[in-house]
């Protein structure tokens, strides 16, 4: 409700003489991710931002296009630097005091708490407006924590404990591991004892031939076989 409200406040710092950056999210491998990106700039370009200058930067673009957009931006040749998480470390201009992320909800905390580092850099104060499609539970307590700390550990823990650590073997990022007792925030004390244990018995047998190891090598061939290329274990 309060949306048109924001980019009036950040029309009016514009306005003042500062700088501002609208995040998108652009995942890899979603069919139309980059038309999305270059929608979203269009739409700004001739919609909530259309009297200031706009540059557009995101990791498909090449080398010296994207170094022209950043030099762009730091010389304030443009106003409004519509991005990618790309920036969200190594870019310091101390005149961006404003951040618009669009689609709040798709970036991790920790990614959200580097990128809302990208302002108040100089000496005037910054403001960032999270903007979530979502408004799930999860979602809301989600970006609350991001509200309510500036602290990045605190909010890595937060992150890890809401979507979860994903799969120890695979490539998913998010979500619960196929552990069936452990909890790998409440058990790590267990864990890191159970890792040292892998790991001396594997330095001493390292491919699991002794015997007495035959049954824990058949178990492991049948549960990461596929995953680490284990086909011929045993």
């Amino acid at each position: 409700a309060d949306w048109p409200r924001w980019w009036e406040f950040y029309r009016k710092k514009l306005r003042e003489g500062r700088q501002g950056f609208v995040i998108t999210p652009l995942v890899e491998g979603d069919d139309g991710a980059l038309d999305s990106l270059e929608q979203s700039f269009e739409a700004l370009a001739n919609g909530e931002l259309e009297a200031f200058r706009l540059g557009l930067v995101h990791g498909r673009l090449t080398s010296p296009r994207k170094q022209a957009a950043m030099d762009a931006f730091r010389s304030g040749q443009t106003q409004v630097l519509v991005a990618t998480g790309v920036v969200e470390v190594g870019v310091d201009v101390p005149n961006a005091t404003l951040m618009t992320v669009l689609g709040a909800e798709r970036f991790g905390l920790a990614q959200l708490h580097q990128l809302r580092g990208r302002i108040s850099r100089g000496v005037h104060p910054g403001y960032c407006c999270l903007l979530a499609q979502s408004a799930s539970p999860a979602t809301t307590r989600r970006l609350s924590a991001l509200v309510e700390s500036n602290d990045g550990f605190y909010l890595a823990e937060t992150d890890f404990q809401l979507r979860g650590p994903g799969e120890l073997v695979g490539d998913r990022q998010s979500g619960m591991p196929a552990l069936r007792v452990a909890d790998l925030a409440r058990d790590r004390d267990v864990l890191e004892q159970a890792r040292a244990d892998a790991q001396a018995l594997l330095a001493a047998d390292p491919g699991l031939a002794a015997p007495e190891h035959e049954l824990l090598r058949e178990r492991v061939a049948r549960r990461y076989g596929r995953s680490l290329a284990l086909g011929d274990v045993g």
